[in-house]
């Protein structure tokens, strides 16, 4: 049994609204404008990240578990 083809449609305009925050890939001049705010006293979040690196592998057997 075919189905009909997908519509497709088009995206006109994304808009993202965010705060700014230093985080681990901050460039130098962005992260000394942000620690320059904090020291007027306006709050700067800061991402807390944690990482580790794990292969597609180790992920597939991680699955299988």
């Amino acid at each position: 049994m075919a189905s009909e083809p997908a519509k497709v449609g088009n995206v006109v305009d994304i808009q993202v609204e965010c705060d700014q925050a230093i985080g681990p890939h901050s460039l130098d001049r962005w992260r000394s404008t942000l620690e320059a705010a904090r020291e007027r006293g306006i709050e700067v979040e800061e991402f807390d990240l944690s990482r580790f690196s794990l292969t597609e592998a180790e992920m597939a057997r991680k699955a299988d578990q």
